[in-house]
């Protein structure tokens, strides 16, 4: 065939074929662009002369999109693709809503919540915008101005659970007890913790009655406490009691009674408590007892702390005695577990010094039940002063249960063994105290 012949001419009754042929094309193009002709065209004939394809090329990568982006939280990547996008339109509120969004998971909530405000001054009942404007308020601390703003997303006929659940959350914290009471007949649910922190609030004074005893070779020593205490608020508890206690010395009884005020205060991630206690006794308990531990929490699983203490003893009969402990820690927390091992410092003054080491364990079964177990190994391990101030050598434990039934009643079960190095008679005690919230 002559070169230049339309291939139409040159095919002659094949005409038709071609035509079927061009139709599948436009298929084929429609359902995979972008497919060579030369390469896709059934049948294609060979005498026609048809323009030569050109070279094929290999496709630039395409760029990962934002979602992809978010998903490997390769965050700062997907900021530049939005902030190109916002360079060409600044007033697209999507992508500027999901910058914001960015920023807020970045920490960085003050210039998120300026550009989430940007789009709420154009679209006012954006839920998206609200609901994102109502974690920042939670993130600065603004609890109640975060309620706000979910009610005002409830009003927009957004009827999801979980924004109900938010605001009843967000009221617990809050400690606003009557409006927890009432967003629960919309819906939402309370946790044991949420309970039992919701019977703290609304009943403020906590009763603690406890009977122990003291088995010391073939003698027992009996002992009653008692105490009362006040929540003022979530940041301080005060507590107030007395202890009596018999123990016998040489086959005779000796009486001793003890009073003591004590404080609990959480404030951020610092926890404290101070307790300061006196006996007039003149026999085996201290006439005056300092204690204070405090600890921070580093992050939510590693913390660090401090034991203070330092008492007096004047005995009748006996020289007196000053000894100063020092007790680090550290905290470690792993879901319901907490471990804190540490160490003892005491100075006996007069005297040298002692040291033990130790380790405590907390097992959070349930809001309501809570286990422990302290081991205590060294030159003074008898920190419950079972007969006077001068230290022992040798190992203490210590086993128990808090356990709260309901709100308002519960009790604590602890057994401890101490067992000195050597010839020397142990100590087991057990305390049972009961416990009521008024």
């Amino acid at each position: 065939m002559a070169a230049g012949v339309p291939c139409r001419a040159a095919n002659g009754a094949s005409g038709n074929k071609r035509i079927v042929q061009a139709s599948w094309l436009v298929v084929t193009l429609w359902a995979w662009p972008g497919l060579a002709l030369a390469e896709d065209l059934p049948d294609a004939p060979t005498p026609c002369t048809l323009p030569a394809a050109p070279p094929r090329t290999a496709a630039s990568p395409e760029l990962p999109t934002i979602r992809k982006l978010i998903e490997d939280q390769r965050f700062d990547e997907a900021l530049q693709q939005l902030e190109t996008r916002l360079s060409a339109n600044p007033l697209d509120d999507e992508a500027l809503l999901q910058h914001a969004r960015i920023l807020y998971w970045k920490g960085q909530w003050p210039r998120a919540e300026r550009e989430v405000q940007d789009v709420l001054g154009r679209h006012p009942v954006d839920r998206d915008a609200l609901e994102l404007q109502a974690q920042l308020r939670m993130a600065r601390g603004d609890l109640g101005g975060a309620v706000t703003l979910l009610r005002k997303i409830q009003d927009l006929g957004d009827d999801r659970p979980e924004v109900q659940q938010r605001i009843v959350d967000l009221l617990v914290e809050i400690e606003d007890t009557q409006a927890v009471r009432e967003a629960l007949t919309r819906g939402g649910a309370l946790t044991q913790e949420q309970q039992q922190r919701l019977a703290r609030i609304d009943h403020p004074i906590l009763a603690d009655a406890g009977l122990g005893s003291t088995w010391h070779g073939a003698q027992w020593w009996p002992r009653v406490e008692g105490a009362l205490g006040y929540r003022l608020g979530a940041p301080l508890t005060l507590a107030g009691g007395v202890i009596a206690e018999q123990r016998n010395f040489h086959h005779l009884p000796t009486d001793a009674w003890s009073a003591k005020l004590e404080g609990y205060m959480t404030l951020g991630k610092t926890t404290a408590m101070l307790h300061v206690s006196g006996s007039p006794s003149g026999a085996f308990l201290p006439a005056i007892d300092l204690r204070s531990d405090g600890s921070y929490a580093f992050t939510p699983s590693f913390g660090a702390g401090l034991w203070l203490r330092l008492a007096h003893y004047a005995p009748k009969g006996e020289d007196p005695a000053t000894p100063i402990t020092v007790g680090p820690y550290l905290t470690f927390t792993r879901g319901p577990w907490q471990i804190a091992p540490g160490w003892l410092f005491l100075a006996r003054n007069p005297g040298g010094w002692n040291h033990t080491a130790f380790i405590k364990f907390r097992y959070q079964l349930t809001a309501r039940t809570t286990w422990f177990v302290w081991m205590y190994g060294g030159q003074d391990p008898s920190y419950i002063d079972r007969l006077n101030a001068l230290p022992s050598a040798g190992m203490t434990g210590v086993v128990g249960v808090d356990q709260w039934f309901n709100g308002q009643f519960g009790m604590r079960l602890s057994v401890s063994r101490n067992q000195p190095f050597g010839n020397f008679e142990g100590f087991t005690e057990s305390t049972l105290s009961v416990r009521g919230r008024l």
